[in-house]
């Protein structure tokens, strides 16, 4: 689950999230026309704190300390830190299958992490020009 997907997942269970990130861009993988957008607006709607450019220097018992560019060094108080990595390829199961036919096509998260309608429309455009 990607990082501002998780947040909207906790906000709808009540809980306060701060998204702490190191790059300056939020949702990034996101389609931006639709979803993006209205997220983070969301998110920030509902008071989810966006902490941009930040290092994270340490997880300790009761928080975390982060770095930031503005601020320099800064204490969290959190109950709890998740961490969502960068979404990746898949690969795994396109490498299990090379050779068992004369062609194997990667669709989906295995080529690019996305949604699943931009998943079916790449398998539809492989099957059609198969």
């Amino acid at each position: 689950m990607q990082g501002s997907q998780l947040a909207e997942f906790l906000v709808k269970r009540g809980r306060k999230v701060i998204i702490v990130d190191e790059g300056d861009e939020i949702g990034k993988g996101l389609p931006e026309i639709l979803i993006k957008p209205r997220l983070i607006d969301w998110l920030e709607g509902k008071g989810v704190q966006i902490i941009k450019r930040a290092k994270l220097l340490e997880i300790t018992g009761n928080g975390l300390n982060i770095q930031t560019e503005k601020e320099g060094k800064r204490f969290l108080e959190v109950d709890n830190v998740l961490t969502a990595l960068p979404l990746m390829p898949n690969e795994n199961m396109l490498k299990e299958f090379n050779g068992c036919a004369p062609e194997i096509h990667a669709i989906g998260d295995c080529k690019t992490p996305g949604l699943i309608v931009d998943a079916i429309h790449e398998g539809f455009k492989v099957g059609i020009n198969l």
